[in-house]
């Protein structure tokens, strides 16, 4: 974005006069200041990653990120959909995980804010996530480490979800469609497996 003559002068030269009635680019400046907040405001306040997981004939389980309360942590929700409910009824939509865990106010890797950076994204926390529907298996990376979880098809409460062990910064979790617990990341400037069993 280019830089603002913030003093005024010059403003003439932008289809403005000295006398009454004219814009500043001060006025500019403060007025694209207050737009860019609004819009960030937004951003964080619309779900987005949306993904569906079809549960039994009646019920489709909608997962996605959200930014609850005022700030810019997102985190992962899910809200259930009764099919042969009247269309309009209030859908209710509750938290995925334990929000008392610690890994959304760890510190962020360099790598982590360099994709973000490249993704455009203006939140931190869960920034994206990856859902193995007939399981219910979720993985997600967060704080420069990938967590893992297992959502019921009817849950009783949030979840805690296990840090899958390792020294290096890793990035953007897949789930393999045929074996949830094989899960490859991006870290080294290579690809890696991870299975539970042999715990790398």
């Amino acid at each position: 974005m280019p830089r603002m003559n913030t003093t005024g002068v010059g403003a003439g030269r932008a289809g403005t006069s000295s006398g009454s009635g004219s814009v500043k680019w001060r006025d500019v400046h403060q007025r694209v200041r207050e737009l860019r907040r609004t819009f960030l405001h937004l951003s964080v306040k619309t779900p987005t990653d949306v993904t569906f997981r079809k549960i039994g004939s009646s019920l489709l389980r909608c997962y996605f990120l959200l930014s609850p309360g005022q700030g810019r942590e997102s985190t992962l929700f899910y809200a259930d959909i009764n099919l042969e409910a009247n269309w309009g009824s209030r859908i209710v939509y509750q938290e995925v995980l334990d929000s008392g865990h610690s890994f959304l106010w760890r510190r962020t890797s360099r790598e982590e804010q360099l994709l973000s950076e490249r993704r455009r994204i203006s939140t931190w926390g869960i920034t994206n996530y990856e859902l193995h529907a007939p399981s219910g298996t979720l993985v997600f990376p967060a704080s420069s480490t990938i967590f893992q979880c297992m959502h019921p098809e009817r849950p009783t409460g949030a979840v805690t979800p296990r840090e899958l062990p390792s020294c290096q910064v890793r990035l953007n979790p897949q789930i393999c469609p045929a074996n949830p617990s094989l899960i490859a990341f991006a870290a080294r400037n290579d690809i890696y497996l991870y299975h539970p069993n042999c715990g790398k």
